[in-house]
């Protein structure tokens, strides 16, 4: 009886293993496809920081994929909700430049997140958002 009720219990676990995706990574384009990254605030859209090196655009893609943490969080809007404000990344690729590919990074409950609308949020470490990320303000 022990015996059928180890199986059991096993049975009923494998779906809830099988079925995560945390460390899945972000996708993000190449940086040699791309032409710029723009980043800009949802409250100051005006101001706004532009990577149009290789290098830049590399080290910001880099550190995202390396260091992000797919989370258990489901992106299921267009732009992230919850939060008082939000930097649009916007990925605008050589061979589409009017078609920019999009993700957002934002700070909610003393963590940061990038999140790529409908196909996943990522926690990332705190130094890349205030270094590579957040639009500073003279």
């Amino acid at each position: 009886m022990k015996r059928w009720s180890l199986c059991l219990f096993l049975l009923l676990l494998l779906p809830l293993t099988a079925c995560q995706q945390a460390g899945e990574p972000i996708v993000l384009p190449e940086p040699a496809e791309l032409d710029k990254i723009q980043i800009e605030h949802s409250l100051v859209p005006a101001q706004m920081k532009i990577l149009e090196t290789e290098e830049n655009m590399a080290a910001l893609i880099d550190a995202l994929t390396a260091q992000g943490k797919k989370t258990r969080t489901e992106s299921v809007n267009d732009n992230p909700t919850n939060v008082d404000s939000y930097y649009t990344l916007k990925f605008y690729h050589t061979d589409a430049p009017k078609s920019p590919s999009i993700a957002y990074a934002y700070e909610k409950n003393g963590k940061t997140y990038i999140e790529q609308p409908y196909a996943g949020i990522w926690e990332i470490p705190d130094a890349i958002y205030d270094e590579q990320i957040e639009v500073t303000y003279d």
